[in-house]
């Protein structure tokens, strides 16, 4: 009798056990599922209309799951952005002495030396010109010698000719101005990706994964042009070597600014969204900027 009362005891601990264990699962994976966050890496975002469509459907079969992406992913995977579009009703959290999108002015001009028209636009106190000068001067240069590149890119000038290039009523930028765009633009760490064309101009750093699905570097490439800036990768003409270089990799602009060792100082903004102001030599020849 007394195994008998033993055996039961046993049994009820068993069933017991049992029900405590089922009832506390679910509560484990509803913890688990509301709290997760999936974090991309610039390595997982990809440019075929493929994995889009397979990303699609992963984010609609995990809607308690949390997407953290960069701003600059944004048009890779289908998601909006948290940085709004100039004149947009959306709300973003400014940097110290950054302009807000929705302020920027843009308008145009017609240089009366030759009739080309230019845009214009208004980021903070400062009008700079939307494109790259285009004026023809005897020591000014087109990529590849050619006269579509001019059009599209503005000609190179060598520090001299850059300094008598602009029209009436516009100058060549300083080293001052440059420092302000930059922080205009949202400051070093986001005013590249600000401050450059939205266009397939600049070069990307496009990789197969184990997958042959073609993964592109979300810091490489195009920018937003959050501001109508739009910066264009022109390059540099180096004389000395009689070489283009850096086509579709960085925009270099000229300053007035002497620096501390004796060479002009430069804007530039690098494919893979680095910006910043340095010297170089000037006979150069680089892009010019206008500003008013």
């Amino acid at each position: 009798m007394k195994n008998f009362y033993f055996l039961c005891f046993v049994a009820f601990l068993i069933v017991a056990c049992g029900k405590e264990s089922s009832s506390t699962s679910p509560e484990v994976e509803n913890d688990y599922s509301s709290n997760s966050e999936i974090a991309l890496s610039s390595s997982d975002v990809t440019t075929s209309s493929e994995s889009k469509g397979q990303d699609d459907q992963k984010g609609s079969s995990s809607s308690n799951e949390n997407v953290a992406v960069s701003s600059s992913s944004i048009s890779e995977i289908g998601l909006s952005s948290s940085i709004a579009e100039p004149n947009s009703s959306s709300t973003m959290v400014l940097a110290e002495g950054q302009v807000d999108p929705s302020t920027v002015v843009k308008g145009s001009f017609v240089d009366v030396r030759d009739n080309k028209t230019y845009k214009t636009v208004k980021i903070g106190n400062q009008t700079w010109m939307a494109e790259n000068l285009n004026f023809a001067l005897d020591s000014s240069y087109c990529y590849n010698d050619s006269i579509e590149y001019c059009d599209k890119y503005g000609r190179l000038y060598s520090l001299d000719q850059a300094k008598i290039a602009c029209p009436e009523g516009w100058r060549l930028p300083d080293s001052t101005d440059f420092h302000n765009l930059i922080i205009a633009a949202g400051g070093k760490d986001n005013s590249a990706i600000s401050l450059k064309s939205r266009t397939e101009d600049w070069d990307t750093l496009c990789e197969y994964d184990d997958y042959d699905q073609l993964v592109c570097r979300e810091d490489y490439g195009p920018g937003n042009d959050l501001y109508g800036f739009n910066a264009l990768p022109a390059g540099y003409w180096d004389p000395w070597y009689q070489e283009y270089r850096f086509h579709k990799m960085t925009a270099y602009f000229w300053s007035l600014t002497i620096g501390d060792i004796g060479l002009p100082i430069t804007l530039f903004i690098q494919y893979y969204n680095d910006v910043g102001i340095r010297d170089i030599f000037d006979y150069i020849g680089l892009s010019v900027r206008c500003i008013k």
